[in-house]
């Protein structure tokens, strides 16, 4: 019997699995500052844990085997100037631990949280330098009130000017998604794959569904490029709907987008159900996380305006959708990597204040 899966409500941003449909998160609140609301900065984490990169350096031996880059460098070569980058041929023996159960979620944590400490750290970056620009344009602008000398005020305002295009070309720069390429890129190929057939989309030539295809299609250029080269196998049938779902039945998946700005969000929020149906792997890691995050807590409703039979795990969660139950077993949907996508490709639900669900995501999508 196959599943649908809904975002969750517009107001709340919950995702939700039922026989029916389901749905993505919801909007995401504005931040009182405008710069920091499109440049969301992220907190570093105050403890000093010991990072065990036992299982990164486990497959150390497999990129000895790996192709050689139009770099002339092997993988090999690039392991010693970066720890974190894994092969294709490992990422397929992580896999198999996690079938295995040799390898656990705390295991693929481990590998997520440098790759999350950098994410987080890029926020921060950009936010010290719009900072720093702010404190300029404090000075300057004292030194505008003050000033009678014609070309002294001429001077300040180009100086003024040029902070604006600093401050612009800074929040470009340091966006979720710019920011998520440079981390991912440091543990695997991105994107779609040189001479790329394209996905299978079933509806291609559909009018009313050609927006909804170009998101998924700009989304595909920032997924993992093994994720990409997977995907592109399986049929999709894509929809412009009111509310997103995800449901595969026969063999084909239907993507269903909402309309309006929060399609891209829509998209990685469905794309994350796609990529989780493709890997059995990722439900068995989601099924221990769960449990280990919402252990001893009992399922209870959502709350308004969701129907009473639609229970979650509030944990402690950056939204209470993050904990949608939908049977909790290692074959059952989640909600997991679906909200974690989309909050760490958009910016949604300030996840920088879980550290410890950034790290299973990462760790999600630089092994897997």
């Amino acid at each position: 019997m196959s599943s649908r899966y809904e975002l969750r409500k517009p107001h709340t941003g919950i995702y939700e699995k039922s026989t029916d449909n389901r749905e993505t998160p919801g909007k995401v609140a504005e931040a009182n500052d405008e710069k920091k609301a499109q440049l969301e900065l992220p907190g570093h984490d105050s403890t000093n844990e010991s990072i065990n990169l036992k299982k990164t350096e486990q497959y150390k031996d497999s990129y000895e085997t790996d192709i050689t880059d139009n770099t002339g460098k092997t993988s090999a070569d690039k392991y010693e100037k970066n720890p974190f980058l894994l092969t294709e041929k490992s990422r397929a023996e992580i896999r198999e631990g996690i079938l295995n159960g040799d390898i656990k979620e705390a295991d693929i944590r481990d590998i997520g949280r440098p790759l999350r400490e950098k994410y987080n750290g890029l926020f921060e970056d950009g936010f010290k330098k719009l900072s720093e620009n702010e404190e300029l344009r404090k000075e300057l602008l004292k030194q505008e009130i003050y000033s009678k000398d014609r070309n002294e005020l001429m001077s300040i305002k180009d100086q003024l000017q040029v902070l604006r295009i600093s401050d612009t070309e800074i929040m470009m720069e340091h966006t979720p998604i710019k920011n998520m390429e440079k981390v991912l890129m440091e543990s695997r190929e991105i994107g779609v794959p040189e001479n790329d057939i394209g996905q299978l989309f079933v509806n291609e030539d559909d009018i009313s569904a050609k927006r909804a295809i170009s998101v998924i299609n700009e989304a595909r250029t920032r997924l993992p490029t093994d994720w990409v080269k997977k995907s592109n196998n399986e049929p999709i049938l894509v929809k412009h709907v009111s509310r997103g779902y995800f449901i595969k039945e026969d063999g084909v998946s239907t993507i269903a987008l909402s309309s309006g700005h929060g399609m891209e969000r829509c998209a990685y929020h469905e794309l994350g159900h796609h990529i989780e149906e493709m890997y059995p792997e990722i439900r068995k890691l989601e099924h221990e996380f769960y449990n280990r995050r919402t252990d001893g807590e009992k399922s209870r409703w959502l709350g308004l305006p969701y129907s009473l039979k639609e229970k979650t795990r509030f944990d402690q969660f950056r939204d209470p959708y993050m904990g949608k139950d939908y049977g909790n077993k290692e074959d059952s949907g989640y909600e997991i990597l679906s909200m974690g996508m989309e909050g760490l490709y958009t910016g949604a639900y300030k996840l920088h204040m879980d550290t410890d669900y950034q790290d299973f995501i990462f760790g999600v999508l630089a092994t897997v």
